[in-house]
């Protein structure tokens, strides 16, 4: 990721939000793959900066202590935080989530929607077994969670109003992106990066009905 675009599209954002607003004036943030990394460091500081959060996470139970503690500390700056333990590529569970945001948002718009979901097979695309061999299955998996669920989220969002005029979309990439050529036979989750910096770009070009910010890739 290069940092011009965290300076110029994602650090803005947090910075105009530092001073203090009231329950109603506050806005939501969501972010999907907000149980750790990127995902997890956004949803604190989102906070920090005034922002009420929604979180999107997929974790087995013994990683729920650590999601509790995130939220405790979101709630500890004195902002909201609904976290939703689902699988954020499934479409029924998708659909659920966005209704369930609807209802708790309480009016409120979200401003922010934040990609950073990273999951997928790391199998090689050649291998002397067929059977160690990443699957055509396998690829699109990857490439549905990483990639497209971007465009799911974003659909359903603005279909519904829940994300408000000028709300901002990021997606996170991976500097794997740029190193994958080290490791051809290795590289289906730095080929979802590409594929899922697409959808912005896309997005210039059409726009959805009603304003909203650029989107930026982060």
């Amino acid at each position: 990721a290069r940092i011009s675009h965290l300076e110029s599209d994602f650090l803005p954002v947090l910075r105009e939000r530092r001073a203090p607003l009231s329950a109603s004036a506050s806005r939501w943030a969501l972010i999907l793959g907000a149980s750790s990394g990127f995902g997890e460091a956004a949803a604190r500081e989102f906070a920090a900066a005034g922002y009420d959060i929604f979180g999107v996470h997929f974790d087995r139970r013994q990683a729920m202590p650590h999601v509790e503690e995130i939220v405790a500390a979101i709630t500890g700056l004195g902002r909201q935080a609904h976290f939703f333990n689902v699988n954020a590529a499934d479409h029924d569970r998708r659909k659920e989530t966005v209704g369930e945001i609807l209802r708790l948002a309480g009016g409120r718009p979200v401003q922010v929607l934040m990609h950073s979901l990273a999951f997928g097979t790391l199998k090689p695309f050649i291998a002397d077994d067929e059977k160690e061999a990443i699957t055509p299955a396998q690829i699109e998996m990857t490439l549905d969670v990483m990639a497209n669920s971007l465009v799911y989220w974003t659909q359903d969002l603005v279909r519904t109003g829940a994300l408000g005029e000028g709300g901002r979309v990021f997606a996170m990439t991976s500097r794997a992106t740029c190193r994958s050529s080290r490791a051809p036979w290795r590289a289906t989750r730095p080929a979802a990066s590409p594929r899922r910096t697409m959808s912005p770009n896309a997005w210039w070009r059409s726009p959805p009905p009603e304003p909203t910010g650029s989107p930026a890739r982060c």
